[in-house]
């Protein structure tokens, strides 16, 4: 029975562009020593923090001449925030690590916007799925080609260096993002001068080619323009995750999942972990579903929120009852946040006796007095609770790798699975105490979609339902399996720059370095397929409908 010492199944991810605020021509400079304090904070925490800063950049001695190359550039009198911040962005990627990230404060001051397209990845290649105004709609569907002379080969390199990246699918996604921000243009553009416009190559649906300038304004877009869509998902402003049948007979269902973080268990576990963003998280997505300020209770606020323990068990109930035969679990959007809710819905669907048979891969955890910082309800008193050997601050736990340490573990088998974070929800426990619904229900087809944005724990939960016998449909995700993740965060005591670091090294494809890499979708959409489907910004659902034909 395989058994997971360390369940990688905490993975939070709040997405933030590589890209910032732009600041005033006469923001005040800060001193030379200062931003040298700051460089070392930071390479001093990644060193204690992060799992492995070195492995991807050329191991310890690259990581630290760069450390001293950063240092050598800054000014005797000193720089602004924005340029230090600058400065910053290659030696943080070059961790090459998604997850392992910075951003300057009030980040989202300047939306400013760059290209004014809705810019989606296929084969590999960005093309225009949106636009802000009728004028431009005769470009959806076009394929960028270059921005300012400089071929779009050239810009992806140039994205490299100005953020960590697990694929290249993963470094598309981060220069889609820059090319929409003014800022992120600047960035990739040095020789860029007239803010007022920029100059686009498009490659059009027939093949023709074409250069586009293009007006620039000062405002952020209100209208979104894209090709008609056959399909109507669920909405998701009273609750997310939530379903929606497809046909009166409800043969077909779409479980539309945007994000891992906006459910009560969630916030159950993030209260008992001592997460200290976590009570801010909740009080977002009360409001949001109620459209109301939330309670000053914390405990209030969590209960206000919608477990997915309900929203899994009415959806297998009314399945059952109409004999459903394909789920479509709709991952296109979900950036991440906690994974529990991947280990909650095999629960409904295949019961986890199951999902033990399968090899759910492994994690390695970096312990660091960031850990301990960030996880306020966790520490090595319990952590070493009848462990043979005592870990230590800036420690490593092996135990998924080298197996338990802990005095008795051998007789604790016959419980069959667990998961320490799903005992720290109550809302899911009842249920697996009752165990009423435990796969209650599971379709013939069972079919996820993933985009490049299926990312973190959203990733995760495609990755799982792959190895349980799912089939992935769509576009592959910028995540990779095999890499860093679940992160911490701090503020760089001088400049006030924020920034994320892994603290796990994650193998859900052990023995699979290719897949580990990329998870290639079963059914892949091509850019072919999404012109056959007229640029459908649901094609991937009509391409997963078509598979069951």
């Amino acid at each position: 029975m395989f058994r997971r010492a360390i369940p990688p199944v905490f993975i939070i991810l709040i997405f933030v562009y590589t890209t910032s605020v732009l600041l005033s021509q006469e923001e005040e400079l800060i001193s030379r020593e200062m931003l040298i304090a700051d460089i070392r904070q930071l390479a001093t925490t990644l060193e204690s923090a992060h799992p492995d800063p070195y492995i991807n950049g050329g191991g310890k001695i690259a990581f630290h001449k760069r450390l001293h190359e950063t240092v050598r550039a800054i000014p005797e009198d000193g720089i602004s925030r924005q340029d230090f911040y600058k400065l910053l962005l290659p030696f943080i990627a070059a961790v090459k690590d998604g997850h392992t990230t910075a951003v300057l404060p009030g980040i989202a001051a300047d939306r400013r916007l760059g290209i004014p397209f809705g810019l989606g990845i296929v084969d590999e290649s960005l093309y225009v799925g949106i636009v802000t105004s009728e004028e431009y709609r005769k470009f959806l569907g076009a394929v960028l080609d270059g921005v300012e002379g400089v071929p779009i080969s050239d810009l992806i390199e140039r994205q490299k260096k100005l953020s960590g990246y697990d694929n290249d699918i993963s470094n598309l996604g981060n220069l889609r993002r820059n090319l929409n921000l003014r800022i992120g243009l600047q960035y990739l553009l040095p020789e860029w001068q007239d803010e007022g416009r920029v100059l686009v190559s498009l490659k059009h649906r027939d093949g023709s080619t074409e250069d586009v300038e293009i007006a620039l304004d000062n405002l952020v877009a209100t209208s979104r323009i894209s090709s008609p869509s056959k399909i109507e998902l669920p909405p998701t402003d009273e609750r997310d995750p939530n379903y929606s049948f497809l046909d009166e007979d409800k043969k077909t269902v779409i479980l539309r999942i945007d994000n891992m973080i906006s459910y009560r268990e969630a916030f159950e576990c993030f209260k008992e972990m001592g997460l200290r963003q976590g009570e801010t998280w909740a009080r977002h997505f009360y409001q949001k579903f109620h459209k109301t300020a939330p309670p000053e209770d914390l405990d209030e606020v969590i209960a206000g929120i919608p477990a997915v323990t309900e929203t899994f068990s009415s959806l297998v109930v009314e399945m059952k009852e109409a004999e459903t035969e394909t789920l479509i679990i709709d991952l296109r959007r979900n950036g991440g946040g906690n994974s529990i809710m991947t280990d909650i819905l095999i629960y409904f669907l295949y019961g986890f006796e199951a999902y033990e048979a399968v090899d759910q891969g492994h994690a390695i955890l970096k312990y660091s007095e960031l850990f301990f910082a960030n996880r306020q309800g966790e520490n090595l008193e319990e952590i070493n609770e009848d462990r043979k050997t005592l870990l230590v601050t800036d420690d490593y736990n092996f135990d998924a790798v080298l197996g338990s340490d802990k005095e008795g573990e051998d007789a604790q088998e016959d419980k069959g699975y667990t998961n320490e974070y799903l005992e720290k929800t109550p809302t899911f426990m009842k249920e697996r105490e009752s165990g009423e619904f435990e796969a209650y229900y599971k379709p013939c087809n069972i079919l996820v979609l993933t985009s490049p944005r299926t990312y973190s724990s959203g990733y995760w939960l495609a990755a799982e339902f792959s190895k349980m016998g799912a089939k992935i449909v769509g576009v592959p995700s910028g995540q990779a399996g095999n890499a860093f993740g679940d992160i911490l965060q701090f503020t760089l005591a001088n400049s006030g720059l924020q920034v994320t670091v892994s603290h796990k090294l994650f193998y859900r494809f052990p023995n699979d370095p290719e897949k580990g890499k990329l998870l290639r979708p079963d059914c892949e959409l091509t850019y072919e397929k999404l012109k056959e489907y007229n640029f459908d910004p649901n094609a991937s659902i009509l391409l997963a409908l078509d598979t069951l034909q």
